[in-house]
């Protein structure tokens, strides 16, 4: 009895501290309110993925997206029971849409990326620029964001209540791309045409 009392101890602590995020990515300033402020822009065409990368929250969390100012109105990667790594897909951005991520606090409170938006309640995220497998092993390349989910000043300022690194993925060729692929080819197919008519005629 007491060894299967241990066993669904250590299955417990497996569980929540697979929701803790990886240390690779700290807040430097702990304690403080993060003063730095950051503008989300779509930096090409594609699907706006983002991948949980741990929460140390009590309270329960899912990320939200505006485009533009309008919300998407999906939501994900609940922070206690999504896994380390797990994927979101918010759907297709375009180069140069301001992105402004959502962090909905279940029956408190909802935080945004943009501190204009928090009711003068002061900026609730943190990012930083990542590599690959710098977060977690085989995290993606691209924008690690951290949420305090706490009502200032009652917070510890530790930016990881909610974390995830955002990337764009799957671009699609712009038009005018396309449109050069297909004269490449057309060109391609021309000459190799012209070829086998000249080998025939000798």
């Amino acid at each position: 009895m007491r060894f299967v009392s241990t066993v669904r101890a250590a299955a417990l602590f497996v569980m929540l501290s697979a929701n803790v995020a990886a240390a690779a990515v700290v807040y430097p300033n702990g304690g403080s309110e993060n003063l730095q402020t950051y503008s989300f822009t779509a930096t090409s065409t594609g699907d706006l993925v983002a991948y949980f990368a741990g929460s140390g929250a009590a309270l329960e969390n899912q990320l939200g997206l505006l485009v533009n100012g309008v919300s998407t109105g999906l939501f994900g990667l609940n922070n206690h029971t999504s896994a380390i790594g797990e994927s979101f897909n918010f759907g297709h951005v375009v180069a140069g849409d301001v992105l402004t991520f959502v962090d909905l606090v279940t029956g408190y409170a909802t935080w945004y990326s943009d501190p204009a938006l928090n009711g003068g309640n002061g900026n609730h995220v943190y990012s930083t620029t990542v590599g690959a497998d710098e977060v977690f092993a085989g995290s993606v390349a691209g924008t690690y964001v951290g949420f305090e989910d706490l009502i200032f000043p009652n917070s510890d300022y530790n930016y990881r209540d909610h974390t995830f690194v955002f990337a764009i993925a799957s671009a699609v060729p712009e038009p005018s791309t396309w449109a050069m692929l297909i004269l490449g080819f057309a060109g391609v197919g021309f000459m190799a045409y012209r070829r086998r008519k000249a080998a025939a005629f000798a």
